[in-house]
């Protein structure tokens, strides 16, 4: 499901997914709640694959065309932008055009020992 993640005030704070559509013409909107920690972050970026890219996945960098080294994309409130993470914690802005040299290896949600 794609929208915007929204939460009023007015409805407890619960957390919904607001998707925006058409409807005879006129704009409709639907709330679907969710829970916050359930919902990816898509980057907008595909990796080599063609897979796209979400916050919380691990990549392989591969800019030579072999392994060189495991990052995490994570938002960076600082520059409004994703960044891929070293395990030390350093860290580096991409481009679409990095995002060619990526290849998602698996990510936190569907393996949670990438935690570690």
């Amino acid at each position: 499901m794609y929208g915007w993640l929204f939460s009023p005030y007015n409805a407890g704070w619960k957390t919904y997914i607001v998707v925006g559509h058409l409807e005879h013409g006129k704009p409709t909107y639907t709330l679907t709640e969710v829970i916050p920690e359930t919902v990816g972050q898509q980057v907008g970026f595909p990796d080599k694959n063609g897979v796209e890219i979400h916050a919380g996945d691990k990549l392989d960098v591969l800019p030579n065309g072999k392994r060189e080294y495991i990052r995490t994309v994570v938002w960076n409130e600082d520059y409004a932008q994703f960044e891929a993470l070293f395990p030390d914690g350093s860290g580096q802005l991409f481009t679409k055009r990095e995002c060619r040299t990526f290849e998602i290896i698996g990510d936190i949600h569907d393996n949670l020992e990438m935690l570690k």
